[in-house]
């Protein structure tokens, strides 16, 4: 497939998406429709050869992005049209690719429209280069997946920006969208004296931008690792200072089993008795 026989692919999608598929209201129909028009482009790209030509199909797709008054639901509809929801191991590539491009443009629109792959895809190779302090600004719902699947930890410039991420995107996402089971380890473990990193995830907590934390192994797993710290009296306040606010918001599901392990390993904590009562 040449650079011609590509944009014509492009322009043929991009057609079915203005013109064709407007009136088809069974999504499934839909997909179909515009998943058989890109799968001939992907295979004949799924190759190690066809590097250059892979290239200028992300060229593409950032030349469409770049459209004035392109509204989110065809950016999203042309996205998903080339890229389908499984994605197997050289399409992974070509995302991860046009998802590096995008970060060093600066791309916020087209970032979160490759946002489904960050969170459902874990052949995603993440690129290694520092993320921009403007990231949750730029692009809300990628800087969320990005968080929730621990890749600021990619490239040791990105992790600086956290806690400003996250106090970001609280006024920038809706409810549930977080996930925080990266980020509480890592701001425990491996930053045990970033404030500003606590008390941002428990802005988050607080305002229910996070997800509901149902699998309790996580929490205790935390606490036995914070058991075996030394001088870990300060930790041990902070996780009961998070945990109250998650119980406070219906944000971890205060059971039994949890409130056992807590009294056992921590039963001389005052915040730790008190959340357990």
């Amino acid at each position: 497939m040449d650079y011609k026989e590509i944009r014509q692919t492009i322009e043929d999608i991009i057609v079915k998406l203005e013109n064709q598929t407007l009136n088809i209201k069974d999504e499934k129909q839909k997909s179909k429709m515009l998943s058989d028009a890109s799968s001939k482009l992907l295979s004949q790209l799924n190759s190690d050869e066809r590097a250059i030509e892979k290239l200028y199909l992300c060229y593409l797709i950032i030349e469409f992005f770049n459209r004035p008054n392109l509204n989110k639901k065809l950016s999203s509809d042309f996205i998903r049209s080339i890229f389908p929801s499984m994605l197997n191991k050289r399409q992974a590539a070509l995302v991860s690719q046009l998802i590096s491009l995008a970060l060093n443009l600066h791309h916020g629109p087209l970032l979160d429209c490759l946002e489904f792959y960050i969170r459902n895809c874990d052949a995603i190779m993440f690129p290694d280069i520092p993320i921009s302090s403007s990231l949750a600004t730029d692009s809300p719902l990628f800087c969320s997946a990005v968080i929730s699947r621990g890749y600021y930890r990619c490239h040791p410039d990105s992790s600086k920006h956290l806690a400003e991420w996250l106090r970001t995107l609280v006024d920038l996402v809706p409810e549930n969208t977080i996930q925080l089971t990266k980020v509480i380890p890592y701001s425990f473990l491996e930053r045990p004296v970033d404030y500003e990193l606590h008390l941002a995830i428990l802005n988050v907590i607080r305002s229910r931008r996070c997800e509901k934390v149902s699998n309790h192994l996580f929490i205790i797993n935390l606490l036995y690792s914070i058991q075996a710290m030394p001088d870990n009296h300060l930790l041990v306040d902070r996780l009961a200072q998070m945990l109250t606010i998650a119980f406070a918001n219906d944000m971890c599901s205060n059971s039994n089993q949890l409130k056992s392990v807590l009294m056992t390993s921590f039963s001389k904590n005052i915040l730790i008795n008190a959340i357990c009562k």
